[in-house]
């Protein structure tokens, strides 16, 4: 898991990669919303697989996501992430209510 972390570091890094990298954290976004509320919906059924596997990787896109903002070089950049990063949740939550609702 490591070396794919690693892979993606170095495929999105520079200068000119900066779209790529914000990208990434949106999409990195919108799945770790959707499934955070996945997590609740099948916490609150006691679908216990689900339980086990969303957890495990819910800490782990959290961690990419995490590296990728303090590893940026710039406050604008961050600001960047930061939008970014609000975007994606309030379309992910925007989505999974239009879906359970």
């Amino acid at each position: 898991m490591l070396a794919l972390i690693e892979r993606l570091k170095s495929k999105i890094e520079g200068e000119d990669k900066i779209h790529l990298r914000l990208f990434v954290i949106l999409i990195f976004s919108l799945l770790t919303n959707i499934l955070g509320c996945a997590f609740g919906y099948s916490t609150a059924h006691r679908m216990l697989p689900w339980i086990a596997t969303i957890g495990f990787v819910l800490p782990v896109i959290n961690f990419t996501i995490s590296l990728l903002f303090l590893e940026a070089k710039t406050l604008k950049e961050r600001l960047y992430i930061m939008l970014i990063n609000s975007f994606a949740l309030s379309v992910g939550g925007s989505l999974i209510s239009v879906y359970f609702g």
